[in-house]
Parts: C-alpha cells; sequence; structure tokens
C-alpha cells in the first residue's frame, strides 16, 4: 500500500528517508516519477535532485516529437546510456521522470528502489484525471469515450493516440498500485494562479 502525501516538503522528506535506508545497502538508488502530462514530474524531481545532489534523467529528452505516441518513439538506447553515465558518477542517487516511466525501465530491464507516482488534485481533494485514468476503469469504455468526443469535436485536432497510450498504460500497468509514494499535488488551474 501506497503512503500518500499533500505537500512537496513532506514528500521530500519522506523519499529522503527511504533513499538514506536504501544508499546504506546499495551502491545506487533508483528513484522513478510518474504521472500524466502537467502532474508536476520534473518539478519534484528537481527538488529531489537539489536535496539529494541526485543525477535526474527526464524521458522527454529522449522523445522524437510530434509523432502521436510515446513509447515507441523514445530513443530507449540514449536512455540506457543516460542511465549508465548517471551511475558511474559518484552521486548514488538516479532520479527518471516521465510519462510511463514504468514501462520504459521494463524495456531495459531495470526495477526501481522507489516508486512515485503524483496525482493531480482539486480544491476538494479529489484526483482531476480520475475519469481516464483510474486502473479499475474499463479500458474499451473509456477507448469508446475518447472516441466519441472526437466525433462530437471534429473541429478539433481530436484526441491524439498518445493519450489512448497514456489510458492503456494506467489500465493495463497499474503505475498507482505499483507506487510506493503518491504525491496528490493540488493543481492550480491558470485563472485561478492568475487570481490570487
Amino acid at each position: 500500500m501506497a503512503e500518500v502525501y499533500r505537500d512537496l516538503e513532506t514528500i521530500v522528506e519522506a523519499i529522503l528517508d527511504q533513499c538514506r535506508v536504501l544508499v546504506s545497502r546499495r551502491e545506487h538508488v533508483l528513484i522513478s516519477i510518474d504521472g500524466v502530462g502537467g502532474s508536476g514530474k520534473s518539478a519534484l524531481a528537481a527538488s529531489l535532485a537539489s536535496a539529494l545532489g541526485a543525477r535526474v534523467v527526464s524521458l522527454d529528452e529522449y522523445l522524437d516529437p510530434h509523432l502521436g505516441t510515446y513509447l515507441p518513439n523514445l530513443r530507449y538506447a540514449d536512455i540506457e546510456g543516460a542511465l549508465r553515465n548517471a551511475e558511474t558518477s559518484k552521486m548514488p542517487f538516479v532520479i527518471v521522470e516521465g510519462l510511463c516511466v514504468l514501462s520504459v525501465l521494463s524495456r531495459l530491464g531495470r526495477e526501481p528502489d522507489i516508486t512515485v507516482y503524483i496525482r493531480r488534485v482539486g480544491d476538494d481533494g479529489e484526483w482531476m484525471d480520475q475519469f481516464y485514468y483510474s486502473e479499475d476503469n474499463d479500458l474499451e469504455e473509456v477507448l469508446a469515450s475518447l472516441s466519441h468526443i472526437e466525433a462530437r469535436h471534429p473541429e478539433t485536432p481530436g484526441i491524439a493516440d498518445g493519450d489512448r497510450e497514456l489510458v492503456r498504460y494506467h489500465i493495463e500497468t497499474k503505475p498507482i498500485s505499483a507506487a510506493r509514494i503518491v504525491y496528490d499535488r493540488r493543481f492550480e488551474s491558470p485563472a485561478n494562479e492568475a487570481s490570487a
């Protein structure tokens, strides 16, 4: 069962505590940070890197963009090279952050020591993305819903194949259930931030 945190300072301290225990037993500690786009993966990775003196491998840096999907368009050999470079440095902590991070690490034959999933939550504390990304959803129903939205709004670019891929990842891989730590990050919409 995952530990759930709601503020940045507390989650960073919890991860630091786990890292201190793990680094006493092994040479390198691999931390994965997962979540949907805009959930705060990069911000949490930067905070942790600063606190730990860790190297960050951001999956988006290894993506050939604008091809519609994520996993098939990552440069896996380059990601593996970045992980090896990080491990040969004197820094014992390596953070990998990005979409579908568990699938990426699995494809590379790696397993994270600490898994973090970030959920965007609203003012009411509810997970904002659960309609599409809850692991309990029926995959075919969600995909049909996405197709229905596309059909109702032909004037918009539509739901990209990447969105379908992310739905499939959540329902099939279950990254929230796999997470040791869940960060329920309060999401500020741009309108709320401007009025604050």
